[in-house]
């Protein structure tokens, strides 16, 4: 579920969906995923702030 959340744009979803995977399994494989999620959200933000300025 947290892959396809972040594959369709949804961060909200994905950041609960990956709290959730890594209350269940703590590997290294959430924290990568976590990541990613978190360059998505800044390539997102760094997009808005360049439309808005």
């Amino acid at each position: 579920m947290a892959i396809s959340a972040i594959k369709a744009g949804d961060y909200t979803l994905a950041d609960y969906a990956l709290d959730q995977w890594q209350s269940k399994d703590p590997s290294e494989l959430v924290d990568r995923w976590r990541d990613t999620l978190e360059l998505l959200k800044a390539k997102r933000a760094t997009r808005r702030d360049s439309r808005t300025s």
